[in-house]
């Protein structure tokens, strides 16, 4: 008797919810069918997999090993699917692109509409994803490209610098510090601040550099990506530290941009796999994003008179 996908997938259900009529819901059959598939897997395997006790099937040692295996085939049929999704995107033209919470959707936005000046066939998906999220999506070719400050280190994929940035504090207009040109740590003395996840590298050193000069901040308010940071300085709950690609979209609704005495450099890094297809909407995207950087280090300097923290193709 030969192992089908149906007595695979009874077979796997049972494993991960542990009855037959919970599997039979899982996969929207009846119980007796679960049931009838396990005895059927048991006979093409000539193994004893579960020793009944009622409706409840406890796996025996074979079962474990062997749903190792079954796993690891489920992984293979993925890795299939995603490759026929990435047949079928090079064909349609689809574009995907990653971007991780640092980055802003009006930044994306920008790009896109270049993009659209060029040629308005193009289509694209755009899927927010976190770091570790960013790097299996590359490697795996869920993505065609992914955009991110947080670095890559993994010699599966390349990771090329398209622009290095000084981080800016960020503030309402009304803000008591908005009349300042470049705030110190010592101005944060007392002082209420957004700021990202504790995961987050640049806000690690923030809080490093306000320690080492023994600033006291009143209060504070956690976010989870540079855009959310944006919106609660605008609503003037607090000053945020971030790059200051997001920030010039907040700045038409009252966003002053200062230069920080101890800000971080970080670098934009476009990240993809070496087997990323070359087509037309990548080289439009690609030099799209360049030319908007570029175009986005005059705005910042005309809108921070101070700040001088930008280089392109870094």
């Amino acid at each position: 008797m030969k192992i089908t996908t149906t007595q695979l997938d009874a077979f796997s259900a049972v494993m991960e919810v542990g009855t037959t009529s919970g599997a039979a819901d899982a996969l929207n059959t009846s119980q007796p069918s679960i049931s009838r598939a396990l005895q059927q897997f048991e006979a093409a395997t000539g193994l004893v997999l579960f020793e009944r006790n009622g409706n409840r099937l406890r796996p025996t040692s074979e079962a474990y090993e062997l749903n190792t295996v079954v796993s690891e085939c489920y992984i293979r049929i993925e890795r299939i699917q995603t490759a026929a999704e990435d047949l079928r995107a090079q064909k349609e033209g689809i574009l995907r692109i990653g971007y991780t919470p640092d980055i802003a959707l009006g930044f994306l936005a920008k790009i896109v509409r270049r993009m659209q000046l060029v040629n308005n066939r193009d289509r694209l998906i755009l899927k927010p994803l976190k770091g570790q999220d960013m790097l299996t999506a590359t490697q795996t070719r869920e993505i065609d490209f992914g955009l991110t400050s947080r670095g890559l280190s993994d010699a599966s994929v390349l990771c090329e610098c398209i622009a290095s940035v000084n981080q800016v504090l960020v503030l309402s207009q009304d803000h008591t510090l908005a009349g300042k040109t470049v705030i110190s740590v010592a101005d944060l003395q007392d002082q209420e601040l957004v700021l990202q996840d504790a995961s987050d590298p640049c806000r690690k050193r923030f809080e490093m550099v306000l320690a080492a000069k023994g600033t006291q901040i009143k209060s504070y308010i956690e976010v989870c990506s540079s855009e959310a940071a944006c919106r609660m300085a605008v609503a003037n709950l607090g000053i945020a530290l971030t790059n200051p690609l997001t920030a010039m979209d907040f700045v038409d609704f009252g966003l002053c941009m200062r230069r920080f005495e101890s800000s971080a450099r970080i670098n934009l890094s476009l990240v993809s796999s070496e087997n990323t297809p070359h087509k037309a909407t990548s080289h439009h995207f690609v030099t799209s994003l360049k030319n908007h950087l570029a175009f986005e280090l005059g705005e910042i300097e005309r809108c921070c008179p101070t700040y001088s923290g930008i280089s392109v193709g870094a």
